[in-house]
């Protein structure tokens, strides 16, 4: 594992939902900077493209004020990883929503995402 790939897959986790949802930056530089051409994306085995990506920026954008990420594990082997991590949006309407992520993947050659396959457990923090 290279250094640049556990750099970018702890800023992927900790930062990327900061750049989506709360950043005037163009969310494809934000997609690119994390995410290989040919990634492929699923949560609970749904796939998202980088269109499916891109659409899930705009309403977070509109609908987040804040958003905290805790990382509570993180496994590097190689190419592979898995990650368990807590994020908590605030959302415009006040509340803050508990999310719980455990996510596994691979890393492309050049340390960016090329698979993830997560599962998410949402709730009121």
């Amino acid at each position: 594992m290279t250094v640049t790939g556990e750099r970018l897959l702890t800023a992927f986790i900790r930062d990327y939902p900061r750049e989506m949802g709360l950043t005037d930056e163009d969310p494809e530089a934000i997609l690119d900077r994390y995410f290989a051409p040919d990634f492929v994306f699923r949560n609970y085995g749904v796939p998202m493209d980088r269109r499916r990506m891109l659409d899930h920026a705009r309403p977070a954008r509109r609908n987040t004020l804040d958003v905290e990420t805790e990382i509570h594990e993180l496994l590097l082997d190689g190419p592979r990883f898995a990650a368990r991590y807590t994020t908590r949006p605030t959302t415009r309407k006040g509340g803050t929503l508990e999310i719980h992520v455990l996510m596994f993947g691979d890393l492309a050659e050049d340390g960016r995402i090329r698979r993830v396959d997560q599962i998410t457990h949402t709730g009121r923090a």
